[in-house]
């Protein structure tokens, strides 16, 4: 009851703890210990794929896709896929939001005509198992353009300029740049 309690409060450690002890005293049968054992050894493969696939997501948000090789989201996501058992699909959510990540990084370059990284990222992608089809569309898609300032007509640029000297107390000197000469 009491290791039943643990593993129900999340505590896997102090589960284990009270199954170690309970085989040492004989208070369990060996069935119910195999039992407690394998649902205590499944609660710490779940707990681990969890914290696998955060690191995917904590790793792809730093820009760390594919390096530092033990420390990016690509490592993780190997370990992640390597859990013997995945119930809630972890690895196949982490797979999809990775590859979405590395379409961005084709998008990019294919976008800055950079084809060196266009050749990494499309690798990366296609070792993943990116579809052809999503691979094009990434490349066909153009980038957000970043907003470019308001073009300002030559009287408004004026305007603006007369105001700053004001703004400043430039409202005759220097002859060149005050408000008077604009």
């Amino acid at each position: 009851a009491q290791i039943a309690a643990a593993i129900d409060a999340g505590n896997v450690e102090r589960a284990s703890q009270l199954l170690r002890q309970a085989s040492q005293l004989g208070t369990l049968t060996e069935p119910s210990a195999a039992h407690w054992r394998d649902e205590i050894s499944r609660r710490q493969g779940d707990a681990r794929s969890q914290q696998l696939a955060q690191l995917v997501s904590l790793r792809i948000g730093a820009g760390k896709l594919v390096e530092p090789a033990a420390d990016s989201a690509k490592a993780y996501l190997a370990q992640l896929r390597r859990m013997p058992s995945d119930p809630k699909g972890l690895a196949s959510a982490a797979t999809a939001e990775l590859q979405q990540a590395l379409l961005l990084k084709v998008r990019d370059a294919a976008a800055q005509s950079n084809s060196d990284d266009l050749d990494r990222w499309l690798a990366e992608a296609r070792a993943l198992g990116v579809s052809p089809t999503r691979i094009s569309a990434a490349m066909r898609a153009t980038p957000p353009a970043a907003t470019a300032p308001p073009v300002l007509s030559q009287s408004e640029r004026l305007a603006r300029l007369v105001e700053d000297r004001i703004n400043d107390g430039r409202l005759l000197e220097p002859s060149a740049d005050s408000a008077l000469a604009y």
